[in-house]
């Protein structure tokens, strides 16, 4: 069997990212999509399959492939998976087998990973273990992404996915989208949430056309979320463009005035940042740099602390 493809999803947090590999998962059955795993970058840096286990045991990391402890311990130490590579495309079609078993007789011609944190983190040396990759990168309206994880609790962290001001915000998506921009064009497909979800057909033709599959849609989503599943209640319904503009009914008008100034070439439209007087302008930057300053480091302490208590207590 050839050895898959594969693609490294990469995203900021609320931008669609699951929403778009589900719809992967659905349109073509020969793309493996394995959940949202901490330990697949990490593995680069494992020599021996006792460090795999190792990494793989840590935090419960594999808790959502519904695979036996047993049966990924012998994944790990058959001698035929020495390579990153060979181990991960087993993992996924043994996850494939478990959670969709009619689909076992699909060969897989690309397998997804997406965690964005590590894999963004690790950009720089993912290219040393997987031999044949592609990116692909989805981006959002920052006044929606970051509307959308100011409203959303994690469950994996028991705490909103974002606590900063808006201007700490900025700067993180500012990095990610120069991060973004840093990646290899020729290997690099990327999409827009709006586009994804205003032109859904055109835009999921491109994105498989790019990975090299054809389109060919199957009654069973083949992308099982996990415990994230309450994060991510509306990736299997049908596009709707309400979702594009959702944020203006959320968005506090201090937030989107500092996201409008902060990022004006990155949001789409429908900014009103420029037409606020000037006396409002001053007090909201006032506020945000206060917020940034002071209040931020001590609403990330906090955070870490609550994280750390329901984790003794789960």
């Amino acid at each position: 069997m050839p050895r898959p493809n594969f693609l490294l999803l990469v995203y900021y947090a609320r931008s669609g990212s699951t929403f778009l590999a589900s719809r992967v998962a659905q349109e073509a059955p020969s793309v493996i999509v394995l959940p949202e795993l901490e330990f697949p970058v990490h593995l680069l840096y494992c020599d021996t399959p006792q460090e795999r286990l190792k990494q793989m045991a840590l935090d419960g990391r594999t808790a959502s492939l519904n695979i036996s402890w047993e049966r990924l311990k012998r994944l790990a130490e058959d001698p035929a998976n020495e390579s990153l590579c060979s181990f991960l495309t087993e993992l996924a079609i043994e996850y494939r087998k478990s959670v969709n078993p009619g689909l076992s007789h699909v060969a897989p011609h690309s397998i997804l990973l997406k965690h964005g944190k590590y894999i963004n983190a690790h950009a720089g040396v993912l290219s040393k273990s997987f031999g044949s990759y592609k990116w692909l990168s989805i981006s959002r309206d920052p006044r929606a992404c970051l509307s959308s994880a100011w409203n959303t609790t994690s469950i994996f962290k028991y705490r909103k996915m974002s606590n900063s001001g808006p201007l700490r915000a900025c700067i993180r998506y500012r990095r990610f989208m120069r991060m973004i921009t840093s990646l290899d064009e020729e290997r690099t497909c990327s999409i827009r949430y709006e586009d994804l979800i205003g032109d859904y057909g055109q835009t999921i033709d491109g994105v498989l056309s790019f990975a090299g599959v054809e389109r060919s849609p199957q009654s069973t989503i083949a992308y099982k979320i996990g415990r994230q599943m309450s994060a991510h209640s509306r990736i299997h319904e049908a596009p709707e463009q309400t979702r594009v503009y959702g944020w203006e009914d959320e968005l506090p008008l201090r937030h989107r005035f500092i996201i409008e100034a902060s990022l004006p070439d990155l949001c789409n439209d429908r900014q009103i940042a420029n037409a606020l007087p000037k006396m409002h302008q001053w007090r909201f930057w006032a506020i945000s740099c206060i917020e940034y300053l002071l209040l931020d480091p001590y609403h990330f302490l906090a955070s870490r602390l609550v994280t750390k208590e329901h984790s003794a207590h789960g």
